[in-house]
């Protein structure tokens, strides 16, 4: 997939050899990046001295100022540009030095241009999300540049940084209300999907659902290509008329695909810049198609009415919020990138209202029924506070949890400011969920149909060809009492390699990851004594986590994807290291 930024890369090329140095530039030009190249340490720093670059590729061995000098100069400057070392020293101290200083990446010479160009280009993006045009957080052309948004991995983590964030000011609930009527505009919704959804609450037949889908082409196009995935059509003739589809995919069913399937169209169409429409698309799809294997295996047919649908609004709210207040959300995602928040802890410090009842604000424009309401209203509270809702309310709204957090979980597809909530053990037994790995599994591949065979999918993400020696690796221990290990389905979904650890075999030296979900306060502490000696890190979500008399890094959840995947870097980075 080719990405696209939002202005051009700058890429200073530190090399005494010219031919080296040239062919670096070449290829970081074929990635977009425009190069100044300096001959030694010294010519460098004249340059830093005049322009800020987001890229520094460096060799070791120069006259005049070495390259480890310049790299111990380019920490400490702020902003600070991705350093890459580039070298044929390969001495495994010196490696370790430079790394555990902050150089973000070694790559040891002969080398193969294409891949290294690609790869330091990620490396920029990952540090600066903002720079792109395809990705949650992106900004428009004239936004500030990184010398102005972006933040170090270290402030990321910490919230520290050298100029403070604007503040993002509260809004009210009058402000909001007295934009409903241009809400309606943000995420406007085809009437023949909306008449499909009320007929199919009506006493009607497969051929008058059909006529009525076929008078919109694109949605007439969308149902056949759905109905003709293996998901809902595993063998057989490919089918080709409408009244046959809404068999196929079942009558009352189709009411909600149809309405869904117009709100994704209308998510593609809108232009944020905050927002990966593609990313949207996937995770509405798989939240889908994880509520009905869910609804499969928990037997719960009784109360699955519109459950699909309710898992894809979710999230549409914050699309329409979004668009009422771009420059809101704009800051936001800045802060969210810089700090390691949620956009969710953000949205509740901001906003009057959660998104989810933002939406519900609509409902008088698209006489949504109440059975839709309800749970809508409800989908944003944590599983302790469902826990004092009524039946069969409850159920419903964990169901579109678990089926948006499933839909996330099995296509790795998330947003760094997405928040990541584990479900409890205890809500998958409540729910007669006894092979969530199957449903995980189930939905990837099913999900993968849909998108493949739906029209103008081609912007939805796809995970690239994995090379298991190329994945950093994390050091993984599980301790948590429950049946399924989501975390390490996490992991493995951010291209870490788990290298399973054995309790009463650790190495002293070695960083670990130690998964504590579901354990007691008194229980996590009594595990992590155990390791001791080793460097940790702890992934937790019992009370008082804060008090925890144990010297190791605490990883609460629920937490940010984006500082889940930090936390988890910087500890493989340790291992590879050690």
């Amino acid at each position: 997939m080719q990405i696209t930024t939002s202005r051009t890369l700058q890429a200073l090329v530190v090399d005494d050899d010219a031919v080296a140095r040239k062919t670096v530039a070449f290829a970081l030009q074929r990635e977009d990046f425009e190069c100044d190249l300096a001959t030694d340490g010294e010519d460098a720093s004249r340059q830093l001295a005049r322009k800020n670059y987001d890229l520094v590729v460096t060799d070791l061995r120069m006259p005049n100022k070495n390259g480890h000098a310049l790299t111990v100069e380019l920490l400490a400057r702020k902003p600070r540009s991705i350093i890459v070392v580039h070298s044929c020293i390969d001495v495994p101290d010196l490696a370790r030095d430079l790394m555990l200083r902050g150089v973000d990446d070694i790559v040891y010479k002969p080398t193969n241009y294409a891949a290294f160009a690609a790869k330091a280009k990620g490396l920029v993006l990952h540090r600066q999300p903002l720079l792109r045009t395809d990705a949650p957080g992106a900004v428009e052309a004239n936004a500030p540049t990184s010398d102005q948004s972006a933040s170090s991995d270290t402030e990321q983590q910490t919230g520290e940084s050298e100029e403070e964030l604007e503040e993002c000011p509260s809004v009210s609930v009058e402000d909001i209300e007295s934009k409903r009527a241009l809400a309606a505009d943000v995420l406007p919704v085809s009437k023949v999907a909306l008449k499909v959804f009320e007929l199919t609450r009506t006493e009607c037949d497969a051929r008058e659902l059909g006529a009525a889908i076929q008078c919109d082409a694109e949605l007439a196009t969308k149902v056949l290509s759905i109905s003709n995935s293996s998901f809902y059509r595993p063998i057989g003739k490919k089918i080709t008329e409408l009244d046959k589809a809404v068999v196929q995919i079942g009558l009352r069913r189709i009411g909600e695909l149809t309405l869904a399937a117009a709100m994704l169209s209308a998510i593609t169409q809108r232009k944020l810049a905050w927002m990966n429409a593609a990313t949207i698309w996937q995770q509405c799809n798989s939240a889908g198609v994880a509520a009905e294997h869910l609804i499969k295996q928990g037997s719960h047919a009784s109360i699955r009415n519109d459950l699909v649908l309710i898992s894809i609004l979710n999230f549409m709210g914050r699309v329409v919020l979004g668009s009422l207040y771009p420059e809101h959300y704009q800051k936001m995602i800045a802060q969210c990138q810089q700090t390691g928040e949620s956009l969710r802890e953000l949205e509740q410090k901001v906003f009057p209202e959660n998104h989810a009842e933002a939406l519900l604000r609509l409902q008088t424009v698209w006489n949504f029924p109440s059975e839709i309401c309800k749970p809508m209203s409800r989908i944003l509270d944590s599983y302790s506070e469902l826990s004092q809702q009524p039946e069969p309310l409850r159920r419903r709204v964990e169901l579109v949890k678990l089926s948006v957090f499933v839909g996330k979980l099995a296509m790795s597809s998330w947003h760094s400011w997405d928040l990541v909530e584990i479900p409890p053990a205890s809500v998958l037994e409540r729910l007669r969920i006894d092979a969530i790995d199957r449903v995980i599994e189930d939905t990837n591949s099913d999900t993968q149909t849909i998108v493949d065979t739906t029209p103008n999918s081609t912007t939805a993400s796809k995970r690239p060809t994995r090379r298991p020696g190329s994945m950093p690796t994390i050091h993984y221990l599980n301790r948590s009492p429950a049946p399924f290990d989501f975390v390490a389905r996490l992991i493995d979904g951010m291209d870490f390699r788990i290298q399973p650890a054995d309790a009463s075999k650790i190495p002293m030296a070695a960083t670990i990851v130690v998964n504590c979900l579901g354990l007691s306060k008194a229980h996590t502490q009594q595990e992590l004594r155990r390791f001791l000696e080793t460097d940790m890190v702890a992934i937790v979500d019992c009370d008082g986590a804060d008090d925890l008399e144990v010297d190791c890094q605490i990883l609460q959840l629920p937490a940010s994807y984006g500082a889940i995947r930090s936390v988890l870097f910087k500890a493989s980075v340790k291992l590879e290291l050690a």
